[in-house]
């Protein structure tokens, strides 16, 4: 069993297709974090989020319940933005994971997170393209390689 760290999980067996996600439609991960950009040293000296500096953590993204919909794929787009929450709009993607419609619970893939690129808010979005997605839950999440969650 994997220990994770809930303030860098964005998903836990979160459902994506809610009713139906369309092609080209878009979900925002349940938990988008606030790094704390604006917060300051004890000299005053403002601090920048640091995740991802080391090179060694990992977007992890995992299928819960199994995806559906002909020929859909999700693609789990690991998302920062300098002022706002809000990732439905603007932001810089950091990384995509492509996840194929039939995947087993189970299916995981994930990639590096790029140092000295992530901005104060962090989350994901899930986009369906190739056809609407019908059912389907994921877990997402940042941590020390290519974790497994049980």
């Amino acid at each position: 069993m994997t220990v994770m760290d809930f303030l860098l999980e964005f998903s836990d067996a979160q459902n994506i297709a809610a009713s139906t996600l369309s092609s080209g439609a878009s979900v925002i991960s349940s938990y988008v974090r606030d790094l704390g950009a604006s917060e300051k040293d004890c000299f005053g000296v403002a601090l920048t989020p640091d995740i991802g500096e080391s090179g060694e953590l990992e977007f992890n993204v995992q299928v819960a319940a199994v995806f559906t919909g002909a020929g859909a794929i999700v693609n789990a787009k690991l998302t920062t933005k300098a002022s706002s929450a809000t990732l439905s709009s603007g932001g810089t993607t950091l990384a995509t994971l492509a996840i194929p419609a039939l995947s087993a619970a189970g299916y995981r893939k994930s990639v590096k997170v790029p140092s000295g690129s992530v901005l104060q808010y962090i989350g994901v979005v899930y986009t369906a393209s190739g056809g609407g997605l019908t059912a389907g839950t994921v877990d997402a999440w940042i941590g020390l390689d290519h974790e497994k969650t049980d």
